[in-house]
């Protein structure tokens, strides 16, 4: 059994004991279930709710450390065309969609290119390069390029950074059901020199390689009374650090939030942190 870490973020020191109920995920149960093809439902919560949920899931679930951290922390970096084609295709729920991003693992001293699309039949494929480590930021360089371009069959020509990305995980790996969950939470977000973080709220995934809504997670949040909901980190923070972009979808995402978390986007110094 790997011995659980304290987090540096000191609001997740207090979901340790919690962790620690876990049994440790391993290699072959994260291989069965990598689920790089997939549907995923989101659920949005505020973040004090996440340890009594985590607390149902002890005897059904096994957690994936990252290197020797039960919390993994990530930095993204995300791709986008001069008019902004992937915010907009996610917003509208466009069918055929997708998203560009270098993703940095720190835990793991792994840097990943990844291509996240969504296919016709609402499916989620995912695919990836190793790229050299790095801390944050990341260039779409030829070699990173050349990948997406064949992967999706398009021209990315004028594609470039959009937005960067923060946050902490906790995953989860069903023992028997084919499900796999994150908890995301210390959610920031940097755009055009603003920043803004929602710290109070968390974003919980389901994913399973079944389209229909019958693995134990999504069984039990149903039972509680949640509904999936349509999130995209990466919309949610163009949104709100774009307000001249969208107005109404400004005005919006801030209203959607706050009554999610029972408070707006820290505002200071005339930028939202």
């Amino acid at each position: 059994m790997t011995t659980l870490q304290s987090s540096p973020h000191k609001n997740k020191s207090s979901l340790i004991p919690t962790l620690q109920g876990f049994p440790t995920a391993s290699p072959g149960l994260l291989k069965k279930r990598s689920l790089t093809s997939r549907s995923d439902w989101k659920f949005i919560l505020p973040s004090d709710r996440i340890p009594s949920l985590l607390s149902s899931m002890h005897q059904t679930h096994a957690l994936l450390f990252a290197g020797n951290a039960p919390i993994a922390h990530y930095r993204s970096r995300y791709y986008d065309s001069s008019e902004m084609q992937c915010y907009h295709d996610h917003r509208r729920g466009k069918p055929c969609r997708f998203k560009l991003r270098h993703r940095h693992y720190f835990d793991r001293n792994l840097s990943m290119f990844e291509i996240k699309a969504k296919t016709p039949r609402g499916d989620t494929k995912k695919g990836r390069i190793e790229v050299p480590f790095r801390t944050h930021g990341g260039d779409l360089d030829a070699r990173c390029l050349a990948f997406a371009e064949d992967y999706l069959d398009m021209s990315l020509s004028g594609y470039g950074p959009s937005l960067d990305n923060s946050f902490s995980r906790i995953t989860l790996l069903g023992i028997e059901a084919e499900e796999r969950i994150t908890v995301d939470t210390d959610i920031s977000f940097t755009h055009q020199g603003r920043h803004t973080s929602i710290p109070d709220l968390a974003i919980v995934e389901v994913k399973s390689a079944s389209p229909r809504h019958l693995t134990p997670t999504l069984m039990s949040l149903s039972k509680a009374g949640m509904r999936p909901q349509g999130l995209s980190k990466y919309c949610a923070g163009i949104t709100l650090l774009d307000d001249d972009l969208l107005p109404s979808w400004f005005a919006g995402m801030r209203r959607r939030i706050d009554s999610m978390t029972h408070r707006s986007p820290r505002l200071v110094g005339g930028q939202h942190v």
